[in-house]
């Protein structure tokens, strides 16, 4: 890594502890600069926008490594034990991703500041976030053939299969304010998905 790669990284990981600390607007650049241990005038050779462009980055890159990272593979779905065990799998992905804290902090940041984001950046957060549904919706079309599903809307039933891994996400670190999302809410979102699943396939 070339050092001034490394320099733009320190001023990313001190600034997103700030603004998970003390938020956007209450952080100035001048206490990243000192934080980092650069001149007033370095951060704008790595950032020309500032603290804007800091925030920006933030945003994308962790909802790159979040969404990227637990992407979903539900193709060739064999039966509906199989989607069961997949849905499993992609809960408890989740949750290793949430529960670490470079993730952690840049989704409480990226919730916090919503308000501040543009309408281009949200609607690419949406698109990044809508893709595990389309492969699921596509999977569900598969287990069709087997007379699983009697002419089901594929992509609103992903959607109430992707909320309810999702609402322990939100609950847990937003509502509940926890750092990490716990082995038991694991396991009772995996019993919510066997009876929403059970009452599909009946």
């Amino acid at each position: 890594m070339k050092k001034s790669d490394a320099k733009k990284n320190d001023i990313l990981n001190v600034a997103q502890g700030m603004f998970y600390k003390k938020g956007y607007e209450a952080t100035t650049t001048r206490e990243i600069n000192k934080s980092v241990g650069i001149s007033d005038g370095s951060l704008y050779y790595y950032f020309p926008n500032g603290k804007r462009e800091i925030l920006d980055t933030i945003v994308k890159e962790g909802t790159i490594s979040r969404i990227g990272i637990i992407h979903a593979n539900f193709s060739n779905l064999e039966s509906i034990e199989d989607l069961e065990d997949r849905l499993i799998d992609f809960n408890s992905k989740i949750a290793a991703i949430f529960n670490k804290k470079n993730n952690y902090q840049s989704f409480l940041i990226t919730i916090r500041e919503r308000n501040i984001l543009t309408e281009e950046q949200s609607e690419w957060i949406s698109e990044m976030m809508d893709q595990n549904v389309k492969n699921l919706a596509d999977g569900l079309k598969i287990l069709d053939r087997f007379g699983v599903l009697d002419r089901a809307e594929f992509e609103n039933l992903a959607e109430i299969i992707i909320s309810i891994i999702q609402k322990s996400v939100y609950d847990e670190l937003i509502i509940r304010n926890q750092k990490r999302i716990s082995d038991k809410v694991i396991k009772r979102v995996n019993a919510k998905l066997h009876l929403f699943l059970s009452l599909i396939s009946d």
